[in-house]
C-alpha cells in the first residue's frame, strides 16, 4: 500500500507492506509547535478511528514531553459531521493556549469557522488536509489565521522534476509512494523470477537500501520505512510556507 500509514493498520501481518511512514514521525514537529508554550493548556481533538487515534497518541506524547498540560482530550465519535460547535463551546471555557486537531474534511472546515465565530484565542495545529481545502476554495485565509499545519515531507527533488516534466503539474500527496510501491513489487519479482505471494513477500523483506521517490526504503526490520519527516507550515500571502514555530 502506498498510503495506509503503518500505525493506522488495525491488524498488521507479514503480507502487509506500507511504503509510507507512520503517523508517529510527526512527533518532533508537534513538539516543536508546543515548545512555544510554558505550562500551556492544550486541547486535543481527533476522530474515533485508527487514523485519528494514532494522531491522538502523538499529540499526547508531545504534550507530556514538552511539559504542557492536556486539559481535555476530545475523540469525535462519527467519521465526520460531528457536533463541533458544542465541543468548541465547552473548550472555550477551559481557556486553552492551543488546540491540536486531526479531523476529517467537514469537521475541519466547521471547527476552523466556529473557532472564529466563538472568538477562541487559542492557536491551532491541524493535520495537512487544510492545505488541500484552502487550495480548493473550501477554506478562506481568514479562518487560517493563527493556524499551523503539519504534513509529511515532499518527494525527492528529482522525482518532482520528472513528474512535472511528464504531467505538467506538481505530484499529488501519494504520487511518490505509489510510484515506489509499483517498483518495489517489480524489484521483488525480478529477484526470484517468481510472482507468487510468498516469493513477493520474501523479496520485499530483503529490500534494505532502496533509494525511492519517497526516500530511503528499508523493509528488513519493519514492513514500512521511516523515510518521511514532518513539516510545519502556515499560510502566508496565499501560499503555505514553512513555519518557524
Amino acid at each position: 500500500t502506498p498510503s495506509a500509514l503503518p500505525d493506522t493498520i488495525e491488524k498488521p501481518n507479514d503480507y502487509i507492506f506500507s511504503v509510507h511512514s507512520p503517523v508517529a514521525v510527526h512527533l518532533p514537529a508537534v513538539e516543536k509547535f508546543l515548545s512555544q508554550f510554558s505550562n500551556g493548556r492544550i486541547v486535543t481533538i481527533a476522530q474515533d478511528n485508527p487514523w485519528g487515534l494514532a494522531h491522538q497518541r502523538v499529540f499526547k506524547q508531545a504534550v507530556e514531553k514538552t511539559g504542557n498540560l492536556a486539559v481535555k482530550e476530545i475523540v469525535l465519535p462519527k467519521s465526520d459531521n460531528n457536533d463541533i460547535q458544542g465541543e468548541l463551546t465547552r473548550v472555550n471555557s477551559l481557556n486553552p493556549d492551543a488546540i491540536l486537531v486531526a479531523s476529517n474534511f467537514y469537521d475541519t472546515a466547521n471547527l476552523l469557522k466556529r473557532r472564529i465565530e466563538l472568538r477562541l484565542p487559542s492557536k491551532v495545529l491541524i493535520e495537512q488536509k487544510v492545505i488541500e481545502m484552502y487550495n480548493n476554495g473550501q477554506l478562506s485565509a481568514e479562518v487560517l489565521d493563527d493556524v499551523v499545519t503539519f504534513r509529511f515531507a515532499d518527494p525527492s527533488l528529482s522525482f518532482i522534476r520528472d513528474f512535472q516534466d511528464f504531467y505538467d503539474r506538481y505530484p499529488g500527496q501519494y504520487s511518490d509512494t505509489a510510484y515506489d510501491a509499483v517498483y518495489l513489487i517489480k524489484k521483488s519479482i525480478e529477484a526470484s523470477n517468481k510472482a507468487d505471494a510468498e516469493s513477493i513477500r520474501s523479496g520485499l523483506k530483503k529490500i534494505a537500501d532502496h533509494q525511492g521517490a519517497s526516500g530511503r526504503i528499508d523493509f528488513t526490520d519493519n514492513n514500512y520505512p521511516e523515510n518521511k519527516f514532518s513539516i510545519l507550515e502556515i499560510l502566508k500571502d496565499g501560499q503555505f510556507v514553512k513555519s518557524a514555530e
